[in-house]
């Protein structure tokens, strides 16, 4: 683990070399910078992988980060001037956000079904193969799925060391950037309410992210915040059209390749920028032909990752259908499948779902139009001011809506029946739009309260900027009060991470993993799973874990043994290894009778297994 750390640190200095080259080279805000290194690097990555050069790519990188790093260093030892790090309010909080989950993170395991199935599996290849998948690699279920991401995953892995928790690190360092940009929304970082109200913020959405949670490598909970981080980045640079533009297309062409339902949040963002930018520019000829042309570039290289990526799935895969993936015909033919019953029954739960306010998407939908309304009215009727919540409010549930048809038509079109009729995974996919709603509510909020403040100058503002003594007991025990929630919120999260933890000695992937170990080198021996647990074979849950620690395609998983003696040798002989996982009584019964082998939980060859039997 020590060693792990150091490389961690080593990596943290190669992306500040990065950070500070652009904010001292372009002038770009430093809390905007983070998240826009990270997609700097996921796009460099991507292009590399489709080329061929990936780790090559990846350590050099790294190495020209530390190097950026090291002559700033140089150039600046006796600068009294520079200042490496500097500390506020915010910093403190988001260090200390990011070293309480770090610490949880690297002591945790993966536990969640779809990193089995998908995410992690696609970071081990890449880390093991150096390459993307092709058509001859069976490990890879879902081949369309797209990789950004994975790639920010896989290059801290590469350089920081494989192992889970810094996977799940990884993950987290990408969520945490985002995170970090909002705050650029602030136009006086000194004044502590507004800070305050964005760290309730990013404590809520840990809460309404409940469906997803921080110990996994999906990336539901990532797709609204990097929109949330493209809408921040267009706001603050609304007045420098090509800083605005190239921060679009930096975050939107890593949002499109994240997965495909990102697709959605692109063009949301994408009309924000066009919106933006049109009421920002300056109405001179030449201004207009740069304008357009500005647009026009920033739309297509934002959508350019998203259009590569399809033409590479469907030049390896020629054959390939896979799950979710972008193809008109696969959709006809999965809803040809349904019948009118069918449709009108997945509406029906959809529809009930959506209304039911025990949901904790609806619930969260219901408390960001309360807000909305709520603050509205008391900066209307209280203040006496205009504002502009209420116009914000209408934009934010059309763009709910559409995200709630484009979730059921994702059920209708692109989901099995068995799937779709019980609305699989409805609540992760929901949650996104109530963070990115809630994501949209605090910023106007901050803008909101901002203009509310009696010193409206910042460089005018002190401790004694306020219109009476009174006003300013209310600005800092508001100012408290939101800190100590959204602290006691984050520490509460981290509870729950822990607990996890505690329990993992009683998982499947604990069980699979403590007798097989994380193997690495892709292979293509058949295994046989024997365990008690029908639920998780049944799942299919089993034979994915399996699949991702024994680094094979081939597996399955066994639960009901009530089989004639012929059957059980075999059921044995069809497998090169088989591996039992906990106590399974008819097996071991079989076993007893029949090989005369008193089993452990351990792998068995095959042929050591039937060895007995086959020299009667």
């Amino acid at each position: 683990m020590i060693i792990i750390v150091l490389r961690f640190f080593l990596f943290c200095l190669s992306t500040y070399g990065y950070r500070i080259y652009i904010e001292r080279k372009f002038g770009y805000p430093s809390k905007l910078s983070l998240i826009v290194i990270f997609c700097a690097n996921i796009i460099v990555l991507y292009i590399a992988s489709l080329l061929g050069f990936l780790s090559g790519t990846a350590i050099a990188m790294f190495l020209i980060g530390l190097l950026l790093f090291s002559v700033n260093l140089f150039r600046h030892k006796n600068d009294s001037k520079i200042r490496l790090f500097s500390l506020d309010l915010t910093r403190i909080w988001m260090v200390g956000y990011f070293l309480i989950f770090s610490v949880i993170l690297l002591q945790s395991s993966l536990v969640h079904y779809d990193n089995f199935s998908h995410w992690a599996v696609i970071v081990k290849y890449l880390i093991t193969e150096a390459s993307l998948p092709t058509a001859a690699t069976g490990i890879i279920s879902f081949t369309s799925y797209p990789i950004g991401s994975s790639l920010f995953v896989y290059y801290v892995t590469l350089i920081v060391g494989y192992h889970e928790g810094v996977m799940l690190l990884g993950q987290f360092m990408l969520i945490i950037a985002a995170l970090y940009s909002l705050f650029s929304v602030i136009r006086d970082s000194s004044r502590t309410l507004m800070t305050s109200s964005l760290f309730l913020t990013i404590a809520l959405f840990n809460y309404f992210n409940i469906a997803i949670r921080m110990n996994n490598l999906l990336v539901d909970f990532l797709l609204p915040l990097l929109a949330l981080a493209a809408v921040s980045g267009i706001y603050v640079l609304r007045k420098n059209f090509l800083l605005s533009s190239i921060h679009t297309i930096l975050l939107l062409s890593v949002l499109a390749i994240v997965k495909n339902s990102g697709l959605f949040f692109v063009v949301i963002v994408l009309l924000y920028y066009l919106y933006t930018s049109i009421k920002n520019f300056n109405k001179e000829q030449s201004k207009i032909i740069h304008l357009v042309v500005g647009i026009g570039s920033t739309v297509m290289f934002s959508i350019s990752t998203f259009i590569l990526w399809e033409v590479h799935v469907k030049n390896t895969f020629t054959e390939e259908v896979s799950k979710h993936s972008v193809n008109i015909s696969s959709y006809q033919d999965i809803f040809a499948e349904k019948t009118n019953e069918i449709t009108t029954q997945i509406i029906h739960t959809f529809t009930s779902t959506v209304i039911d306010w025990h949901s904790l998407s609806t619930q969260g939908i219901i408390f960001v139009n309360v807000i909305f309304i709520g603050a509205y009215l008391i900066i209307r009727v209280g203040f006496k001011r205009k504002n502009s919540l209420i116009k914000m409010l209408f934009l934010t549930d059309a763009i709910v809506i559409l995200y709630y048809i484009g979730i059921l038509g994702m059920f209708l079109f692109s989901m099995p029946i068995e799937e779709a009729l019980v609305l699989a995974r409805f609540e992760r996919y929901a949650s996104s739009m109530v963070i990115f709603s809630l994501g949209i509510l605090s910023i106007t909020l901050v803008q909101e309260m901002d203009s509310l403040l009696y010193e409206q100058t910042i460089a005018m503002r002190n401790h004694r900027s306020y219109k009476s003594i009174k006003t300013k007991k209310y600005y800092q025990y508001s100012s408290i009060l939101l800190l100590f929630f959204s602290t006691g919120l984050i520490l509460s999260e981290s509870n729950g991470m822990m607990f996890s933890n505690k329990n993992y000695e009683n998982e499947i992937p604990y069980l699979i993993k403590n007798i097989t170990g994380d193997n690495q080198d892709l292979n293509n021996a058949s295994y046989l799973i024997v365990s008690a647990d029908k639920e998780s074979i049944d799942s299919y849950y089993t034979q994915y874990v399996g699949k991702y620690y024994l680094y094979s395609n081939q597996v399955d998983a066994i639960e009901n043994f009530i089989i004639s003696d012929e059957e059980f040798i075999s059921t044995l002989s069809n497998y090169d290894y088989i591996v039992v996982i906990d106590e399974h009584y008819t097996f071991n019964a079989l076993a007893k009778k029949i090989l005369n082998i008193n089993i452990k939980q351990q792998v068995y060859s095959s042929e050591e297994l039937l060895a007995n039997y086959n020299n009667r």
